[in-house]
């Protein structure tokens, strides 16, 4: 028991902490004076497609969009799992509500990595660099293909969490 209490724990620390520094980061920019977030939300809106650079990196406002598509989609993720898990914790892993969880935590993961290998080969090609082999990200753990197979697994698990909550009924009527 005291394992799954060091896992709830964990995953609140983790769960707040990630957003606690998100807000941190966002007002730090707006307070700190130069280019900041505000500047670059402000530039990108004026331009619409066309390339700016800003601390050295060339952004525009689709980028800027893109990024703001994962981090929803990431926050949307560990929400889920958050969810998750403290059903576990509860023992209630075979309700209803833990097999949606799963199956949109598996969905989120899965656009995820699609808007990730989006982001690989489209944003070299608008930026000039063209299109290479290494646009494709195979990196283990960091490939947009391992987070797609992720989100399958998750969606496969919420399939055999079903299953398995439909035994688990039958058996309690046989009993």
């Amino acid at each position: 028991m005291n394992s799954l209490k060091l896992l709830q724990n964990l995953i609140n620390f983790f769960f707040y902490g990630f957003f606690t520094s998100v807000i941190i980061i966002i007002l730090m920019h707006l307070i700190i004076p130069g280019e900041s977030l505000y500047t670059l939300l402000v530039a990108t809106s004026r331009t619409g497609l066309e390339k700016h650079s800003i601390n050295g990196q060339e952004i525009n406002l689709f980028t800027l969009i893109l990024n703001l598509t994962r981090f929803l989609l990431f926050s949307a993720i560990l929400i889920f799992f958050r969810k998750v898990v403290m059903k576990f914790v509860v023992g209630n892993i075979f309700g209803e509500s833990t097999r949606k969880n799963l199956k949109y935590m598996g969905l989120s993961t899965i656009m995820l990595g699609i808007l990730k290998m989006f982001m690989n080969v489209y944003l070299p090609y608008v930026f000039g660099k063209g299109l290479t082999l290494f646009s494709l990200n195979f990196k283990g753990f960091e490939s947009t293909y391992f987070i797609i197979a992720l989100g399958l697994l998750f969606i496969y698990m919420s399939k055999v969490l079903k299953e398995s909550s439909i035994l688990k009924e039958e058996n309690a009527l046989t009993i």
